[in-house]
């Protein structure tokens, strides 16, 4: 005989948080990412120089999942290896995040 046992989720909760920190971490690389120095380097087709200020915007060491989880979804397409080294680290100091998919 099995028991049922509810327990309130405190995913709800972690979710907010994450998505809070997501859109706080997120305008940062958004400015840098919008900014008229990168627009006109990515028109002057220097993409990767862009890509390569995103990624050190915060210092490896002060990265968190949300950094990590940002580049990996703003490198997508323009940089597929670091896109997916990005996600293996916030999945790394997120694991039981259910919002960070690997």
């Amino acid at each position: 005989m099995a028991i049922l046992l509810w327990l309130p989720s405190t995913h709800a909760a972690e979710d907010t948080t994450f998505t809070s920190e997501i859109q706080m971490v997120g305008e940062k690389y958004k400015s840098l990412a919008n900014s008229p120095e990168s627009v006109l380097l990515m028109k002057e087709g220097k993409k990767s120089e862009v890509n390569a200020r995103l990624k050190t915007l915060v210092p490896d060491k002060n990265k968190t999942a949300a950094d990590y989880f940002i580049l990996s979804n703003m490198l997508y397409r323009a940089d597929i290896s670091a896109s997916n080294s990005y996600i293996k680290m916030a999945d790394e100091l997120s694991p039981e995040n259910p919002f960070i998919l690997f």
